[in-house]
């Protein structure tokens, strides 16, 4: 299965203001490959893989949510991002900004959860995302098999625990395991 580069369709825009001009500069580059994405006419969420992540900072998350938010009167657009490291992270991060909850399940072989078990945390993590804080997080990508573990705190001062330790292993396979 081969990704592909995003394409923004912002032809015929300009950025609403300097800092997202600057925004779209950063995500103009081409590691970045689409592993789920969501279009209308005024906005599209991207969930993107930063192939060149590996050779960044040492346990950097690999995955970028992006939402292009397009005024179709002014001819302009914004564009908010964050580096998630979790698939449903990114997932939760775009639902809050108006994505449909069913709309960025990844093209299949790209990132199939390996049981029930890590189907229900990944739901539970892209319907209760913005429940948790990420404290930190790790990707190890230099070995097989790659794993990557978060750390959360909950935001909600009576939650026990506290504090939650996810762990996200791929096998070579794009099939997950918690």
């Amino acid at each position: 299965m081969s990704l592909h580069e995003p394409d923004y369709e912002l032809d015929g825009f300009e950025p609403a203001d300097e800092e997202h001009e600057q925004h779209h500069d950063h995500l103009d580059i081409s590691s970045l490959k689409v592993l789920g994405e969501h279009r209308t006419d005024t906005d599209s969420y991207f969930v993107l893989l930063d192939e060149g992540a590996t050779w960044g900072i040492p346990g950097s998350p690999q995955l970028r949510a992006v939402h292009v938010s397009r005024d179709l009167s002014a001819r302009t657009f914004e564009i908010d991002s964050k580096e998630l490291p979790l698939y449903a992270m990114a997932q939760s991060y775009l639902i809050a900004r108006g994505c449909p909850s069913d709309a960025l399940s990844p093209q299949e072989g790209v990132h199939d959860p390996a049981d029930d078990v890590t189907r229900a945390l990944e739901a539970r993590v892209r319907g209760d995302g913005d429940h948790f804080a990420l404290l930190a997080s790790y990707t190890a990508d230099m070995r097989e098999p790659v794993e990557t573990v978060v750390m959360l705190r909950s935001l909600d001062p009576q939650a026990v625990p506290e504090f939650r330790i996810l762990r996200e292993r791929s096998t070579g396979t794009p099939t997950p395991t918690p």
